[in-house]
């Protein structure tokens, strides 16, 4: 202890601002580790009501960069009826133009989901959120997953992975 009492001004404050960076750690390793639960617990859900596989791995890259204290405030319930409802409206998404879907949000949080489907854009997600914001509206809850598809013919999902730096995507 007889050293903290050494340390130059500097040094203490560079301690002190250590000090709370690990804290801030902390704090976000806990949310994020609270989040894995959730996301888990709501692709079990989804497989217990009979989901196919894309569904519940379609829940996982939903919530991947989602902030984890946002994430963690929601039901494992609630999270698995987002997944599905969002699944289903990027799976019926024909291409071409821009798609936008408002909900009622599932849970026990009243909410408007609001859903836009699109080719990768540059700065889309900023420009609504910015609207959003300017309207005096707080969103709760951003996901921005980025993922490269495949689709047949008729344009029906086929398959989804992250996307790759650099690939044609849909957000």
């Amino acid at each position: 202890m007889r050293a903290a009492w050494n340390l130059g001004r500097n040094e203490r404050r560079a301690a002190t601002v250590t000090s709370e960076k690990t804290r801030e750690a902390a704090m976000i390793d806990r949310f994020e580790a609270e989040k894995r639960a959730r996301v888990e617990a709501a692709r079990r859900r989804l497989a217990e009501d009979g989901e196919p596989r894309p569904v519940q791995a379609f829940a996982e890259a939903l919530y991947a960069h989602g902030a984890g204290e946002d994430i963690a405030a929601l039901s494992p319930e609630t999270l698995a009826e987002l997944a599905r409802g969002a699944y289903g409206f990027v799976a019926r998404w024909r291409g071409g133009e821009p798609s936008l879907r408002l909900a009622d949000s599932p849970g026990e949080r009243p909410a408007t989901v609001i859903e836009i489907h699109n080719v990768d854009r540059p700065f889309i997600v900023d420009s609504v959120l910015g609207e959003l914001r300017a309207s005096g509206l707080s969103p709760r809850l951003v996901l921005h997953p980025i993922l490269e598809t495949e689709r047949d013919a008729d344009g029906r999902l086929v398959s989804f992975s992250p996307a790759r730096r650099g690939a044609r995507s849909e957000r």
